[in-house]
């Protein structure tokens, strides 16, 4: 894994790379895990309430295997 961070204008931007994933489910997982977490802390950078995060990641993960199945 690595993350890098570089200067998008007046904001920061935030690059996550999850590799050598051992299949399909486990992309799958990783991907709606990451998405779900990164919007859990840009709820929270911004004073939000951020969305219950199992019920999201099962959100995710659905929408993950619509978009690598295209």
């Amino acid at each position: 894994m690595t993350f890098a961070l570089e200067p998008a204008g007046d904001q920061v931007r935030l690059e996550v790379t999850h590799t050598k994933l051992p299949d399909r489910s486990a992309l799958l997982s990783v991907s709606g895990g990451w998405h779900s977490h990164l919007d859990l802390l840009a709820a929270r950078l911004a004073g939000r309430e951020p969305e219950a995060f199992w019920p999201k990641h099962a959100r995710l993960r659905e929408e993950y295997e619509r978009r690598f199945a295209e």
